[in-house]
């Protein structure tokens, strides 16, 4: 039966060449050629196909697993701020790019680590979530164990980035799969190189002209108004009176 197949594939192929060649060649040689070739092609084994499909399947349970699912959700969101309506998600795209109190040349960064505690690093994305700001961005040098355990930092993100850290996710139920933040996590080590972060949290504003650098384990409204102290920015003063929640 293997054998038939495999002559079945190389008449397929060969054929056009008996069709172009004319009367050069004719359907008695391209049979023979066809069985010479036949011999020399190794159609996959019971144990090879097992083998795939074993690997198929893992594939598949771990891209449809509710943390990676998170993380494809959270870079959506993260591609979404920056490039706003030109992504290529659908879902991405219906939606209005938030708008930003900052101008066009500020931005805010939020230097994080996951040596941190999961609480510190969830109260601080709550806090971003809740002002909307898109040019304030968290940001981690890589992942948690780099590319040599994938499925740790999945696990990882997927975990801070609940909105309710007590929520469970049942992968069985695409309706039970817990709330995560909208906000992205912008992965940039040279960012941690330009501004010379040795040590986390540190808040960084720059204008650039100016650069502000505030570090210490404080609330994001007070590092805001630490900074604000020396630039005297209207948005700041905004962002903190969202935070402070007046």
């Amino acid at each position: 039966m293997l054998y038939l197949l495999r002559l079945i594939f190389i008449l397929s192929v060969a054929f056009p060449v008996v069709a172009m060649a004319g009367e050069r060649e004719n359907v008695a040689t391209a049979l023979e050629r066809g069985r010479a070739a036949a011999k020399a092609i190794a159609l996959p084994s019971e144990q090879d196909l097992a083998r795939g499909m074993k690997a198929a399947r893992k594939a598949a349970a771990t891209y449809h697993s509710a943390e990676l699912q998170a993380r494809i959700h959270g870079e959506r969101k993260r591609l979404k701020k920056i490039f706003g309506r030109c992504t290529a998600s659908r879902e991405v795209r219906e939606e209005q790019p938030p708008v930003s109190c900052l101008g066009e040349n500020e931005r805010i960064y939020l230097f994080l680590s996951s040596s941190m505690p999961d609480e510190t690093i969830h109260n601080y994305l709550l806090d971003i979530e809740r002002i909307g700001e898109p040019r304030l961005v968290p940001v981690m040098r890589g992942l948690v164990k780099g590319f040599s355990d994938m499925k740790a930092s999945a696990q990882y993100f997927s975990r801070i980035l609940k909105e309710d850290p007590g929520c469970r996710d049942d992968p069985r139920n695409r309706d039970k799969i817990c709330k995560r933040f909208k906000t992205g996590i912008l992965f940039q080590p040279p960012l941690f190189e330009k501004y010379g972060i040795e040590r986390v949290p540190t808040l960084v504003y720059d204008n650039g002209d100016r650069v502000i650098l505030i570090r210490g384990d404080a609330s994001l409204a007070y590092l805001l108004e630490r900074i604000n102290r020396e630039v005297k920015e209207a948005a700041l003063k905004k962002l903190i009176r969202k935070l402070r929640g007046s």
